[in-house]
């Protein structure tokens, strides 16, 4: 890789991450509870295409921590972190191999996106607030079906407003 394509992306994941951490700060709907239509989903799709699996799983990971430690009432959320490492895995593994096709895969992308929500959100997201916290399953999979919906939507706009905004010419960022 070269200098100046390695800068360009430590300057791109920077000036991401922090328009996620402001996106997060102040641009937050609070729905109900602790669900909120959070906008930095948007930008979490951006990076896993541009970037794959490992820096998608982190800066997902990442942006749950910042705002578990900040505008969580409960304090951290493990499960939260969790379900976003699990989305960010999956949808950047999948959605880094299908970078700068011209759009030939877009279905798949979509599915991949509702299923790794689903195996994050409704299943880990669940599975460990019912055994961590011992909340009963049908309290909390009726919340968690509220941010998965909300979560893939932001994420499926994300693909379709953000992606064609990025000028990767049939080459990846890294």
């Amino acid at each position: 890789m070269n200098k100046k394509l390695a800068i360009y992306n430590i300057c791109f994941l920077g000036i991401t991450l922090a328009l996620a951490i402001v996106l997060s700060s102040f641009c937050q709907i609070r729905l109900y509870g602790d669900i909120r239509l959070d906008l930095s989903y948007l930008l979490i799709t951006v990076i896993c295409y541009a970037y794959g699996a490992i820096i998608g799983a982190a800066f997902a990971t990442g942006v749950a921590f910042f705002n578990s430690l900040f505008f969580s009432s409960y304090g951290i959320s493990f499960s939260w972190m969790a379900a976003n490492a699990i989305i960010g895995l999956a949808v950047g593994a999948m959605l880094h191999l299908s970078c700068g096709k011209k759009r030939e895969y877009m279905f798949f992308d979509i599915f991949v996106i509702v299923l790794s929500c689903a195996l994050g959100l409704l299943i880990t997201k669940t599975a460990i607030e019912c055994w961590l916290y011992e909340i009963p399953f049908g309290i909390k999979i009726v919340k968690n079906a509220v941010a998965f919906g909300v979560d893939t939507a932001l994420m499926i706009v994300g693909y379709f407003a953000l992606i064609p905004l990025l000028k990767l010419d049939n080459k990846k960022l890294l």
